[in-house]
C-alpha cells in the first residue's frame, strides 16, 4: 500500500499562518505606536528622548518593579508580560496599567 505524499498543504493551515502573521504584524505595529506615543510625550514634557530617560533611570525602574512584584502577588498571573506574541504583550501591559 502506497501513500500519496505529493498533496499540497491544506488551505486551512495556509490561512492560519497568514492570519497568525497578520496578527503578529498588527501586534508589532501596536508596540511601535505605543513607543512612539511615549517618546512624543517625553519630548513634550521632559524635552528628552524616552530611550535616554530610560537608560538613565533604568536601575531605579527595575528596583521599583522588583519591589512591586514582591508586594503584588497577582502579578504572576500576568504571564503575557513575557509573551512571544506582541499583541498579547501589549494587552497584558494595558491590564497592568488598568
Amino acid at each position: 500500500m502506497s501513500v500519496n505524499t505529493s498533496r499540497p498543504a491544506s488551505r486551512s493551515s495556509e490561512a492560519y499562518s497568514r492570519r497568525s502573521f497578520l496578527s503578529e504584524l498588527v501586534g508589532v505595529a501596536l508596540v511601535i505606536a505605543w513607543y512612539g506615543a511615549i517618546d512624543f510625550i517625553f519630548h513634550g514634557w521632559l524635552h528628552v528622548p524616552y530611550h535616554r530617560w530610560y537608560l538613565k533611570n533604568g536601575a531605579l525602574i527595575s528596583l521599583a518593579f522588583a519591589f512591586a512584584t514582591a508586594a503584588w502577588s497577582d502579578l504572576n498571573r500576568l504571564t503575557g508580560l513575557v509573551a512571544l506574541h506582541p499583541a498579547r504583550y501589549f494587552r497584558e501591559c494595558m491590564i497592568l496599567l488598568a
